[in-house]
């Protein structure tokens, strides 16, 4: 990776865009295409949207598919080079297992954590109406989530997404932490916006999916911003928990910004 060279950019792009596909089109066959579990545990009763010129192609799943493998993908792929080609070329700072063992296991721990906290600031930045207006709101024409809405995003909202990657260049880092890193960021959008709370298999709850505190966020769009795991939303006074009263909140926050 010292150089760029076809061989490994295209490896790289390929373990971005194959786990994307294979498991937010599993969950899209299974949970809206096969109805494998029905409407058990969905938040919206509503399908995915059709024919509705909203969104790109007038269909919500290829909108999704074009803004995520399109767009998201590429953005990620392309800062991935250039991170593995700062390590190989020893610009940044860089750690082994045998050299750092402790610092590898607790960076690898950490790294959730800072996803949540860079997460939280560029998603509340994104709402600020100019913003939202023009780059924003392709990802909340998803108000009905699917397991492809995770990352579809424009493209100017992926450039400040995927930054949070950046963090490698600063923090003495292995590959293998950009390698969980990317994995986290890109995988887990896709069951927090599956639209369903849990995955059942036969009469049993196997999996948490959906996540009711961003099913909130689509739903009212001015609160919960950040991640359900790390409550930054109610240490900086934007948490909705579903309540009367959270809703009128957030309804008067989001009336003092559009206006």
């Amino acid at each position: 990776m010292q150089s760029f060279a076809p061989g490994w950019m295209f490896r790289i792009w390929l373990l971005n865009m194959v786990p994307q596909i294979l498991i937010a089109g599993g969950l899209h066959w299974w949970l809206y295409m096969r109805k494998g579990q029905g409407m058990y545990k969905k938040f919206d009763r509503r399908d995915l949207t059709r024919n509705n010129g909203t969104f790109t192609f007038r269909n919500q799943v290829l909108d999704n598919i074009w803004w995520t493998l399109g767009s998201a993908m590429t953005v990620a792929t392309v800062y991935q080079w250039i991170i593995y080609w700062a390590m190989a070329n020893g610009y940044v700072p860089t750690i082994t297992w045998s050299g750092a063992p402790v610092w590898f296991v607790v960076w690898m721990v950490f790294i959730p954590m800072w996803s949540g906290l860079h997460f939280y600031w560029v998603h509340r930045l994104e709402h600020h109406p100019k913003l939202y207006k023009y780059v924003h709101a392709v990802h909340h024409r998803n108000v009905n989530i699917g397991p492809r809405s995770g990352i579809s995003n424009h493209w100017y909202e992926n450039l400040l997404y995927f930054t949070t990657y950046f963090i490698h260049l600063i923090v003495p880092s292995h590959p293998l932490h950009v390698l969980f890193h990317a994995s986290f960021q890109q995988i887990s959008p896709v069951l927090s916006h599956s639209g369903f709370e849990k995955l059942k298999a036969g009469d049993t709850d196997a999996a948490r999916a959906g996540d009711f505190f961003h099913q909130l966020h689509h739903r009212y769009f001015e609160c919960n911003y950040g991640t359900s795991e790390i409550p930054f939303d109610k240490w900086f006074g934007t948490y909705h928990d579903g309540s009367a009263e959270a809703t009128t909140r957030t309804r008067a926050y989001k009336k003092q910004m559009y206006t």
